[in-house]
């Protein structure tokens, strides 16, 4: 089973990086450049390129100043 991870540098996807090795799971992370949500032809092109069975969608907002707005 093959396994994409959006939002790679993020605590969830790291922590879920780590345990994918310990279980032995191919899991792909990708962020910013290479899959970015404002520009849907990346997410296309990401889920053309690693093609996978689950996607887990692990991007976050974090301008904290800009969230309270």
């Amino acid at each position: 089973m093959r396994l994409l991870c959006i939002g790679r540098d993020g605590q969830l996807a790291r922590a879920l990086l780590e345990q994918a090795v310990e279980m032995g799971l191919d899991l792909t992370a990708l962020g910013r450049p290479d899959v970015d949500l404002l520009q849907p032809e990346t997410l296309d092109r990401a889920l053309d390129t690693v093609a996978p069975d689950i996607v887990i969608n692990a991007a976050a907002y974090t301008n904290v100043d800009g969230a309270e707005q």
